[in-house]
C-alpha cells in the first residue's frame, strides 16, 4: 500500500495549533514567549493566510510529540509519514538554497 505525501504546509499548520493548544499559553503569550513573533505572524500561520516558513515546519517536525502513541501496526506506516516530511524539507531547502 502506497503512503499518500502529505501537505507539508497543512500539517505544520495543525502541528502548530497542537503545540500551542499543549502549552497553556494564548496564541498571543506563545508567539511572544515561544516564537519570540508577533502575534499577527502567528494567527496567520495557523488560518492558514501565510504559509509557515521551513525553519519553523523543520522546527515542528523535530519536536513534535505524538500524544497517543501508535499501536506497533501503526508504527510502520507513522515513521514513513515522517521520513516523507524529512525528504520534504529536504527537497524545499535544496531549492530555496539553490533559488537564492
Amino acid at each position: 500500500m502506497a503512503i499518500s505525501k502529505p501537505n507539508l504546509n497543512e500539517w505544520a499548520r495543525v502541528q502548530m495549533q497542537r503545540v500551542v493548544k499543549s502549552s497553556g499559553l494564548s496564541t498571543k503569550e506563545y508567539a511572544r514567549r515561544e516564537l519570540l513573533r508577533e502575534p499577527t505572524t502567528l494567527y496567520r500561520w495557523i488560518s492558514g493566510e501565510s504559509p509557515i516558513p521551513l525553519v519553523v515546519t523543520t522546527w515542528l517536525l523535530e519536536n513534535c510529540q505524538i500524544e497517543n502513541p501508535p499501536s506497533e501496526e501503526d508504527d510502520a506506516s507513522d515513521y514513513e509519514r515522517v521520513m516523507a516530511l524529512l525528504t520534504e524539507l529536504e527537497s524545499l531547502a535544496k531549492e530555496e538554497k539553490e533559488s537564492g
